[in-house]
């Protein structure tokens, strides 16, 4: 239990699906950080449907598609 990124995002998906985006994003941004591998699988989950127009989400989950200059 010592990384626990489950945690984090299921409280993200929690936070998500009862429209306090900020509180989604921040648990989701350390369960990312925890285990990156959650940022593919929050590309497809429905429960961030609600998120999936929000530019701080795509930065999150598709950070390959920022563009910095």
């Amino acid at each position: 239990l010592p990384k626990a990124d489950y945690v984090y995002y299921a409280l993200a998906s929690l936070n998500a699906l009862t429209g306090d985006t900020e509180a989604a994003l921040a648990h989701l941004r350390v369960a990312i950080r925890l285990r990156p591998q959650n940022r593919y699988q929050a590309r497809n989950d429905a429960d961030f449907k609600l998120l999936a127009s929000d530019p701080r989400f795509c930065e999150l989950v598709y950070p390959e598609r920022v563009v910095r200059a």
